[in-house]
């Protein structure tokens, strides 16, 4: 049974709901396994979702696997933004807040703690940009505990208390608070950062430590995470507003370096408002070339291990030419090992050359890959601006008049690659 993220502008009636769409303040919009019609389509755009994820035909499929249940994560994005909305109306945060969320924290150190492999390959369907810091702190922060349930494992951090845990993911889910003092327009900005912006983002760990000043319960590990969670290995990083407490190296604490890998992944494989994310192959490869000077190897070799590079429903544009959805990962949900390599299914072939032809099914390796997304439009996005001038020969594949389309795909992929959003 194929599941894939569909823009809000690409929802057709008849499609089905693979998860909940919750509104703002927790409320159920639509329920799991709905078949979405006309009316319901206009509600979810109303209500400012994004993106929905959808779950399509009678196949046998993977279950894309995720870190903690579809229950503690749709509860956990709810607390997370409740609180963050709370501090965003009265720029302080309570004594209640950071017991909601030490008491979230210790919920997904329990989940965690049961044992069992870590494979994070859900795809995480966008339902309102407005919400993606709150989403973002969430996912660091249960991404952060499961890389350092790998690290007590592999013995790199010496094994705590449970309370160690729920520092670590209090620090990892707040590590962001202090964007709550940034102006929207530099976070969002679709373009860089000028010199002046550039300095005001920087003062975000900053902000974030002095919105925790007056709280007793939140631990030095924690602060110091929200500090220096953009610390690097080599020195250069920010944070702290006297360059004399920047770190480096060993005294960048084990527990700042895990939040720091896990922030860097979710922030390059989220889709922002101005671009889609990156796949987790291609984040990987970003990452690596980062390992050594900003990002520990430790740290980014855990999550090497946790991470499944092509997640079952996302979109891939092979160097053939061949637009295809990831139909099979190529790993083993149940043991902590490779089964062997994802599989494809063609669902548009650029190039009149022979070779695949689409609704073939086949297996393939990364390095095939050109690029990939979540959503069909936001490979169509990333397809229009980082090839076309690359060649005259790849400006004339993207003539979507010349491709051969798959029968069910042809409306679907005439509207995402007709589109301008990233999204």
């Amino acid at each position: 049974m194929a599941m894939y993220v569909v823009s809000v502008k690409d929802l057709e009636p008849g499609m089905m709901v693979a998860q909940p769409l919750i509104k703002q303040g927790g409320v159920p919009l639509v329920a799991q396994d709905v078949v979405l019609t006309s009316p319901l389509i206009e509600a979810i755009g109303r209500h400012g979702f994004q993106q929905v994820l959808i779950r399509e035909g009678n196949e046998p499929n993977e279950t894309p696997p995720s870190l903690v249940s579809p229950d503690t994560d749709r509860e956990g994005r709810r607390k997370v933004e409740a609180v963050f909305s709370e501090v965003i109306s009265k720029m302080t945060i309570s004594n209640r807040d950071v017991e909601v969320l030490s008491n979230l924290m210790s919920s997904v150190m329990e989940e965690l703690s049961r044992g069992g492999p870590l494979f994070l390959g859900n795809l995480k369907a966008i339902e309102d940009m407005d919400r993606v810091t709150f989403d973002h702190c969430w996912s660091v922060a249960v991404l952060s505990l499961a890389l350092y349930r790998k690290a007590v494992e592999e013995a790199w951090v010496p094994l705590g208390s449970f309370q160690d845990g729920v520092n670590l993911g209090l620090g990892a889910v707040l590590h962001d608070l202090g964007k709550l003092r940034v102006p929207p327009e530099i976070l969002n900005k679709p373009g860089k950062l000028d010199d002046e912006e550039w300095e005001t983002m920087r003062l975000h760990p900053w902000y974030g430590l002095e919105l925790l000043r007056s709280q007793p319960n939140v631990m030095p590990m924690a602060r110091g995470i929200v500090i220096h969670h953009h610390q690097r290995l080599d020195g250069k990083g920010y944070g702290p507003r006297q360059s004399e407490n920047i770190l480096s190296g060993e005294a960048i604490p084990k527990a700042v370096r895990i939040v720091s890998v896990a922030d860097v992944y979710d922030a390059l494989a989220t889709d922002r408002p101005y671009r889609p994310g990156f796949l987790p192959w291609e984040v990987l490869k970003l990452m690596r070339s980062s390992v050594g000077t900003a990002l520990d190897p430790v740290a980014f070799g855990l999550l090497e291990q946790v991470v499944i590079p092509f997640p079952v429903g996302c979109f891939v544009l092979m160097k053939g030419g061949e637009i295809c959805m990831i139909t099979r990962s190529g790993m083993d949900h149940e043991r902590p090992s490779p089964k062997g390599a994802p599989w494809a299914r063609v669902l548009a072939v650029m190039s009149s050359k022979k070779g695949r032809i689409p609704g073939e099914v086949f297996e393939f390796l990364s390095d095939e890959v050109l690029l990939g997304a979540t959503t069909l439009r936001g490979l169509a996005w990333r397809v229009a601006r980082e090839l076309s001038g690359v060649s005259e020969d790849l400006a004339s594949k993207l003539s979507i008049s010349r491709w051969a389309i798959h029968a069910q795909w042809k409306e679907r992929i005439a509207k995402a690659f007709s589109g301008e959003v990233p999204h």
